[in-house]
């Protein structure tokens, strides 16, 4: 059970009972951007600007409960983490998205979300780095085939 001490009555009720999307973090790491899951932001990093450019990039790191992967939020949605709308451990819709390779890492970017719920003060669930578990069921699929 999630440690709900110290948590006012509602904010305990909401995380236990928040429906994540399960398992629709490991369908976008393997690239299905058509569907629009229901998933929990875990943490909100700002990265400075690089030379010539004008706007701060915010990485988050998002999760379904079961998985968690690495993200970047749109330039154009910077305005909700300013308004601090969106923050660690808010539950969101992503409701547009694209999954891209960069240096040698999936991130999924985020175009378009919809702020479900910024009242948990902690993790739903406990999840895993989806990374890892991908290689690893890719690593299994392989030997199996090997052994046919």
């Amino acid at each position: 059970a999630p440690k709900t001490k110290g948590l006012p009555a509602i904010g305990r009720r909401r995380v236990d009972t928040m429906e994540l999307t399960k398992g629709s973090i490991m369908r976008a790491y393997n690239s299905d951007t058509n569907q629009q899951p229901i998933v929990q932001v875990l943490d909100v990093k700002k990265m400075t600007a690089k030379a010539g450019s004008s706007s701060d990039r915010y990485r988050l790191v998002i999760s379904d409960g079961e998985f968690y992967q690495q993200g970047m939020l749109a330039t154009q949605k910077n305005h909700l983490i300013e308004s601090g709308d969106l923050k660690s451990f808010t539950v969101i819709l992503l409701k547009r998205f694209i999954v891209n390779l960069v240096a040698n890492r999936r991130i999924i970017i985020v175009l378009d979300l919809e702020v479900k719920d910024s009242s948990p003060a902690q993790c739903v669930g406990n999840p895993l780095p989806v990374q890892k578990h991908a290689s690893g069921q890719k690593q299994q699929q392989q030997q199996q085939q090997q052994s046919l």
